[in-house]
């Protein structure tokens, strides 16, 4: 197959969830925003009176990070914790066996024979779950809410289809999770984009050797997201050259976030533009020459040329 004609007309549009295309960080109706819900969900796990009113604040607060590395950095901050790793899965594991698709995240089994074995990714797999939990009952038409001229943009991206002279891909790329992703925007009354990798597709990956791989700003993520629309077009990976196909997907690529360090140094990673997504006009830092700024997704289209 000639791989030219398979991406050449294919312009992926990957965009960030959390902050970018939802306002998760303000606070719901019951006052629940996605750092209170990690709260509430590493207390629900450990209890209050080990790590107090606000856990993330010991550990220098959410930083955009994956639940592993929040984990990651609460054993490195109370060793203890890790101790407990066993206790805490067999109290939690049957009440938490929900809140993710089948087939996706980590198995909750627990098996001290596997190679490299280490509980962090199943105490992580937990602190998903529990967050969960909290947060998915809060959606609803006050929470979370699109960010600036994201439901308009994407009730025209339609018309914005027909006049490209490509073919425009959207697809989300997340440290969120699916079931979040998808009832937010049937409450919205939008379509979620089929092409779609979240935190729940990366945990169940494992890179013993390679921790940083399947977090951000590591641009391997964006491979996952040209892989699955490989995918979705009925091919499978061995059918073709699949690092020629990977480079030329990248070329057609760009990335939008809310985290000029996080997501734009993904983009940086990969060498395609970066789209920040800056309403509040913060100070431009490192951006390249291909990125820009924009503060209400109506702005894209004439940015990119499309109006």
């Amino acid at each position: 197959m000639d791989i030219s004609e398979l991406v050449d007309k294919i312009w992926f549009w990957v965009m960030d969830f959390d902050n970018t295309l939802a306002r998760t960080f303000d606070p719901s109706p019951k006052q629940i925003d996605v750092h209170s819900g990690y709260n509430l969900a590493i207390k629900f796990l450990f209890g209050k009176a080990t790590l107090g009113e606000d856990p993330l604040a010991q550990i220098g607060g959410l930083q955009n990070r994956a639940p592993s590395e929040v984990i990651d950095a609460l054993f490195k901050l109370m060793p203890d914790l890790k101790g407990q790793s066993k206790d805490v899965f067999d109290r939690f594991k049957d009440i938490l066996n929900a809140y993710v698709p089948a087939g996706k995240g980590t198995p909750l089994i627990w098996d001290e024979t596997q190679p490299n074995w280490d509980p962090l990714r199943l105490i992580s797999e937990l602190l998903v779950r529990a967050k969960l939990l909290f947060l998915i009952n809060e959606i609803g038409p006050a929470w979370p809410l699109p960010c600036n001229g994201f439901k308009e943009f994407l009730q025209d991206f339609p018309k914005l289809k027909e006049r490209s002279k490509r073919i425009l891909q959207l697809a989300i790329l997340s440290s969120g999770h699916d079931e979040f992703i998808k009832k937010a925007f049937l409450i919205w009354g939008l379509p979620c984009p089929e092409l779609m990798i979240t935190d729940d597709d990366l945990r169940v990956l494992h890179f013993p050797n390679e921790p940083k791989k399947t977090v951000k700003p590591s641009s391997y993520l964006l491979d996952l997201v040209h892989l699955q629309w490989l995918m979705q077009q009925g091919l499978k990976p061995e059918t073709i050259n699949l690092n020629q196909f990977l480079a030329m997907a990248r070329k057609q690529t760009i990335y939008f976030g809310d985290d000029p360090i996080k997501d734009g140094q993904l983009a940086q990673n990969a060498g395609i533009p970066f789209g920040w997504f800056n309403p509040n006009g913060k100070s431009a830092q490192n951006l390249g020459e291909y990125d820009f700024i924009f503060g209400d997704w109506r702005q894209v289209p004439g940015i990119l040329g499309l109006a």
